[in-house]
């Protein structure tokens, strides 16, 4: 009975070193080699394109790559130059980038991983093709919608390559709505929508010509070209009072009045319970005209 307690309190000593061993070998693996924004790095979350615009207006492709700069990914151990970034050098077993490649610009103290990124035009053409350039802006005159895609992302050893498409709209009269939404959330309220933020990017000349209410309940709507107290729609019906530019925080509410007889909001410490419903509204856009 003694031997088999023995056996047993040994096995349960070997698991624990085992665990201990994991844990210590993932941390050591953490450190050395850090990925930004959860382990994907690369052009797919950091390039814009101006979404609409109207004919004779330049549209803007941008791009950003420091948000994947960081100065973990200098620490990268290694033993040979080999195991480092093209532009780096293993100095006494770290990767060091303390001579940038040509034309980087870098965020001071940070060191950049080797990237790559092409964005090419369905209209036909490259806008941009290069490995070092960590942010930049090229601009496009195109003659109808258009749609560009984005190819790259980090070279090995950290591996994330990927390819996204977005499309630039021009308006025009057949050119659908937008539809901004103004989700519940706690503290108990509606969120808020900020275009310059949250979207859509449009060109200089793009204008609103009117905007519906599509929540399906009457609501209270302000926005950033209207002057005064919130505009009150009821479900389906629209208005020119916002029409502009498109820009500005806009938020929207259930009017007090019409929230009577419903069961009133709780945040939870993971849910709401008994949410208020999200609004939305839809705006119509046009092409103001040219001075």
């Amino acid at each position: 009975m003694r031997n088999q307690s023995v056996l047993m309190c040994a096995a349960r000593m070997r698991s624990v070193i085992v665990m201990l061993a994991l844990l210590l070998f993932v941390g050591l693996f953490t450190d050395a080699c850090h990925l930004p924004k959860g382990g994907r790095a690369g052009p797919i979350d950091t390039w814009n394109v101006t979404q609409f615009f109207c004919s004779g207006d330049p549209v803007i492709v941008s791009w950003n790559l420091n948000p994947g700069f960081d100065r973990r990914n200098c620490n990268r151990r290694c033993a040979s130059p080999t195991d480092c970034f093209v532009g780096t050098r293993c100095i006494d077993g770290v990767c060091s980038n303390r001579t940038p490649p040509p034309g980087s610009v870098l965020p001071d103290g940070q060191c950049a991983p080797d990237t790559e990124l092409t964005i090419t035009s369905s209209a036909g053409g490259t806008l941009v093709n290069h490995n070092h350039d960590a942010s930049g802006a090229q601009s496009a005159m195109p003659g109808d919608s258009v749609t560009f895609t984005a190819n790259g992302g980090y070279r090995e050893p950290l591996g994330f390559y990927a390819e996204e498409r977005k499309t630039a709209t021009m308006v025009t009269p057949d050119t659908g709505p937008v539809v901004i939404h103004f989700p519940f959330a706690c503290p108990p309220a509606w969120s808020p929508h900020d275009i310059e933020q949250d979207g859509p990017s449009v060109s200089e000349h793009v204008a609103i010509a009117r905007v519906i209410n599509t929540s399906g309940v009457t609501i209270d709507l302000s926005g950033a070209n209207h002057v005064g107290p919130p505009v009150r729609l009821r479900p389906g019906e629209g208005t020119t009072a916002f029409n502009g530019k498109l820009t500005g925080v806009w938020s929207a509410a259930i009017p007090p009045e019409f929230r009577i007889g419903l069961p009133t909001p709780r945040c939870g410490p993971t849910a709401i319970e008994n949410p208020y419903p999200g609004l939305s509204v839809e705006l119509q856009l046009t092409c103001s005209a040219r001075n």
